[in-house]
């Protein structure tokens, strides 16, 4: 079985930097291109007495995930272009939904 893609899921945690790295390393020995994600549950971007609307909260955390992907591929320093996605939706389902598209 051979790899074409690495797929890493991301966010802000010391386990996702392991990962990126471990699957960084990955890619690079099979000669694979790697992807970054990270999802934005909606679920978490309700709050109420916060007054700030969960569409804007919801565009706010997509931000801060462009930059966290961002901060990554830099860090990563692939040779080969890095695909990166910023999702909204329930994290395991749509890591799922990436991953097969």
């Amino acid at each position: 079985m051979t790899f074409r893609n690495i797929l890493i899921a991301l966010d802000d945690g010391p386990v996702a930097a392991h990962a990126a790295n471990v699957g960084s390393e990955l890619a690079r020995s099979l000669g694979a291109d790697v992807a970054l994600v990270n999802v934005t549950d909606p679920r978490l971007a309700v709050v109420p007495e916060g007054g700030i609307a969960p569409g804007d909260m919801i565009a706010l955390a997509e931000q801060e995930s462009r930059r966290l992907l961002a901060s990554f591929r830099t860090r990563l320093s692939s040779p080969a272009p890095i695909l990166e996605f910023v999702e909204v939706g329930e994290p395991a389902e749509t890591i799922v939904k990436v991953a097969k598209d």
